[in-house]
């Protein structure tokens, strides 16, 4: 068992809002000065292992962020709490090694997250803002010889928060799915000269644009690595 966490503060200046940037549109982002965000975290991580070539890993992870927004002088308004992030963050990864030259392993991971900020209280123009999404991913590697190995990939993207709210407002929310495909071939040449051959295929859908931002795409990556 394995248990942590942290504080993480971060502060952005804006410096184009420092000077004519409520009377200019070149500012970015115009009539912000700073904004202040500061995450609390805390996980646990758990593992198990149920023979000597099956473990597994379970993790959650809880985050608490605040954003504090100072307007610029110019406009009179005060420091606020602009708005708030809650995520819950699971994952579970099982490896399974069933032969001394091959070896599996899968993982699955979900995050829901809420952005809420005061205005959507009041308006239906802005709503609060889901970030939920989850991933799968499976990999496995083979040892076909002394010099070379395989390794092939499958990972899955999906985020159904898109929310089209166009009567009222500015829709927002990612709302897409992504299949990708990797292999991978390593040939050790010698202890210095290491070459590899790597193909994947990519496939996104993307709803928030109503299609136009769909793709394919198909990777060709080959590497040649001397170590000194």
């Amino acid at each position: 068992m394995d248990v942590g966490g942290y504080y993480k503060f971060d502060t952005y200046h804006y410096a184009n809002s420092t000077e004519g940037a409520v009377n200019s549109p070149l500012g970015y982002p115009g009539f912000l000065e700073m904004q202040k965000f500061a995450t609390y975290d805390g996980n646990v991580r758990a593992t198990w292992r149920v023979l000597p070539n099956v473990s597994l890993i379970s993790r959650y992870e809880y985050q608490w962020s605040t954003i504090h927004t100072e307007p610029d002088p110019q406009a009179g308004l005060p420091d606020v709490e602009s708005s708030t992030m809650s995520s819950h963050i699971l994952a579970q990864d099982v490896t399974w090694t069933p032969w001394s030259r091959l070896n599996w392993q899968t993982g699955f991971n979900c995050v829901l997250s809420d952005t809420a900020t005061p205005a959507s209280d009041v308006t239906q123009a802005i709503l609060d803002s889901q970030n939920n999404y989850w991933t799968v991913n499976f990999t496995s590697g083979l040892v076909l010889d002394n010099k070379t190995d395989l390794n092939l990939s499958y990972f899955y993207y999906q985020a159904d928060d898109y929310q089209n709210n166009s009567l009222a407002g500015v829709p927002y929310g990612a709302g897409g799915h992504e299949h990708s495909v990797t292999a991978t071939l390593t040939r050790r040449i010698s202890e210095r000269i290491r070459v590899s051959l790597k193909y994947g295929y990519f496939r996104y859908l993307d709803q928030a644009t109503g299609g136009n931002a769909d793709y394919g795409m198909n990777l060709v990556y080959a590497t040649l690595r001397y170590r000194f």
